[in-house]
């Protein structure tokens, strides 16, 4: 089945196989992209808009549906995010080759990581952000 996502993460020496993986069980929810320039704007005497643009993030919003029995692996990841600030390797479909390297926009640290539960008796669901290190877009691309 598709799009089954699976995250490495705590790599060293940027070698993925020092790295702990967390392989989900459960289809993702379609995601939806985002995007947001850091900088700043102002408008001058004359009225003209001006704007710099320091870089622009590239986001995505995932919303992942997972097992109870999952949950410590999924809370070890998230932790692991929020504590270090580190960055983690997230392929949406845990078969492919596609990853981006990515941080953790949200929960961040302070913010509760808590799951919901799911729609079906024994599933759990996390809303996620993650933004690419890179600034790269997502392939959001999910049907075709």
């Amino acid at each position: 089945m598709r799009w089954i996502p699976k995250v490495i993460y705590n790599i060293r020496n940027n070698d993925p196989a020092t790295g702990l993986v967390l392989a989900l069980s459960l289809p993702q929810r379609l995601w939806t992209p985002a995007s947001m320039a850091v900088g700043g704007t102002d408008t001058s005497a004359a009225g003209v808009p001006e704007s710099f643009v320091i870089r622009r993030d590239q986001m995505l919003d995932l919303r992942f549906p997972f097992w109870e029995g999952e949950w410590p692996a999924v809370h070890a990841w998230l932790t692991w995010m929020q504590d270090s600030a580190g960055s983690c390797r997230f392929f949406p479909d845990r078969d492919g080759t596609v990853y981006h390297t990515c941080y953790l926009e949200s929960p961040k640290l302070g913010e509760e990581v808590r799951p919901e539960r799911g729609d079906y008796p024994g599933v759990y669901e996390i809303g996620v952000r993650l933004r690419d290190t890179g600034g790269r877009a997502f392939d959001v691309r999910a049907y075709e």
